[in-house]
């Protein structure tokens, strides 16, 4: 972990740090805090895994823009690729907090204590081509790709398998809406009941002005007891206000099977 952390304190603008193949014990969160890097490793052959958790464990074994202290960080030009970030059911696998012009693709993310990995505040983001599975069960939060108050968030062919409340969710951070999302081309499948009663779903977008969703496939939803609707998509306005009036949804081409309803479509107040 220290060695590690090491390289990524001391990378300056345009530094590229590569894990060559192997696994990599960690103990803590590894910290990126610096502008202009990528950090990949060598055709998903790479994997760092935790094998346990200090400090707050929403957050992920790679942690973007969120200092030690607790607060978010400004950081822009991340890229992230082709490592496997097993969280070994301590921890989220991937955290990122305000990150303008990332890029995070041909991940395998996985075995989180909740949700696995979630982008907030963050702008003009690419989550793109990633495996993510396996979120955990300590909360009622177990979702695949969460990401909250963000504008321009591209979540693009992922595959999302087994997690326990929804695969692809873009929501409010507090009061602060997402906007302009684009949710295309993933592969939501094996969900489970949630911890608590919650909606289970695919795709859920809440809080959000503007969105396209366009084909994505979303099968196998499950609940015990249906008392958590499993359901395909999800477009509502959430409680955080009303969304823009200028907002602008467009839900074409998706294939939903194998659910309790297809679509839930709540106008709201607007």
């Amino acid at each position: 972990t220290t060695a590690i952390q090491a390289a990524f304190t001391a990378a300056i603008a345009g530094s590229v740090i590569y894990f060559p193949p192997g696994t990599y014990r960690t103990t803590s969160q590894l910290r990126v805090l610096v502008n202009n890097i990528s950090i990949y490793g060598h055709r998903n052959q790479t994997t760092i895994k935790p094998t346990t958790m200090s400090g707050n464990t929403a957050l992920g074994v790679i942690t973007v823009g969120y200092s030690v202290a607790g607060a978010p960080v400004a950081v822009s030009n991340i890229e992230i690729s082709d490592i496997t970030l097993d969280a070994n059911n301590v921890c989220r696998a991937l955290y990122v907090s305000s990150c303008t012009n990332g890029y995070f693709h041909n991940l395998t993310l996985t075995n989180s204590l909740s949700g696995v990995a979630a982008w907030e505040l963050c702008t003009d983001n690419v989550i793109a081509y990633n495996t993510v599975s396996n979120a955990g069960t300590a909360d009622k939060f177990g979702d695949g790709i969460y990401t909250s108050g963000s504008t321009r968030m591209s979540i693009l062919l992922n595959h999302v398998s087994d997690f326990t409340r929804i695969g692809i969710v873009t929501e409010a951070s507090g009061v602060t809406k997402s906007r302009d999302a684009l949710i295309m081309g993933n592969f939501c499948t094996n969900g489970h009941d949630a911890t608590l009663t919650e909606f289970n779903a695919g795709i859920w977008v809440e809080n959000t002005n503007s969105a396209i969703v366009h084909s994505n496939r979303c099968t196998n939803l499950y609940s015990a007891t249906h008392a958590n609707v499993p359901t395909g998509i999800v477009l509502g306005p959430g409680t955080a206000s009303a969304i823009d009036n200028d907002s602008a949804f467009i839900i074409t081409d998706n294939q939903v099977e194998d659910v309790d309803y297809g679509f839930i479509i709540n106008p709201g107040n607007d």
